[in-house]
């Protein structure tokens, strides 16, 4: 083989080899997309209204695969936390990504009497809670599309009371878990850089 016919070889081995490192990314990135559309997604909390069960800078985990499924309520079971997407608020010149607590599912009836609440008929027990919410009564009736959502830190938290039920297709995922990472929500806010996992999750 003369010297040009190895550079050539050469050449096309490199070719090669870039090829299928380009094919493996896109691979590599498709895998992470349908992770992140079909099956776990992550974000992180800014805001107070969930403490003391959710705090300021925390990373959530969002399962996501039940709200493509054909479950009941999306999966969802009454008092898990949900990550909710494009919910309106006055005051709000666009959308907002919520983190909240699920008390009403699809069908029922939510009253909140002095302060305490009642889910079709009956008070809820509610250790996590530290005060309960000072307020004027409400009741609320869900449609069959509807879930009812209202924060840990009841007397600081814009949610259902506020904004109403939440139809069912505004929900992003159920909250599996949540994790300390100040440090690196932080980083990604003062960097201004959206790792479009999942926008950050406001409570």
């Amino acid at each position: 083989m003369t010297p040009k016919e190895k550079k050539k070889q050469i050449r096309k081995q490199r070719k090669k080899r870039f090829l299928t490192d380009v094919r493996d990314i896109f691979i590599f990135m498709g895998i992470l997309l349908l992770l992140k559309v079909f099956v776990i997604d992550f974000g992180f909390i800014y805001g107070h209204s969930m403490e003391p069960n959710m705090k300021d800078g925390q990373l959530i985990a969002i399962k996501k695969w039940n709200i493509f499924l054909d479950e009941p309520n999306k999966g969802l079971s009454f008092y898990d936390k949900v990550a909710l997407k494009n919910v309106r608020i006055e005051g709000q010149a666009h959308p907002l990504s919520l983190a909240k607590r699920v008390i009403g599912l699809p069908g029922d009836k939510i009253e909140i009497i002095d302060g305490y609440i009642y889910r079709n008929g009956k008070k809820i027990s509610e250790p996590l809670i530290r005060e309960r919410a000072n307020q004027p009564d409400q009741t609320f009736q869900l449609e069959d599309d509807e879930i009812f959502v209202m924060g840990d830190n009841r007397n600081h938290s814009t949610d259902s009371r506020h904004f109403g039920p939440i139809p069912m297709e505004d929900i992003s995922g159920k909250i599996i878990a949540n994790v300390n990472a100040q440090w690196l929500s932080s980083f990604f806010q003062k960097i201004r850089i959206s790792l479009h996992l999942e926008e950050d999750i406001r409570i």
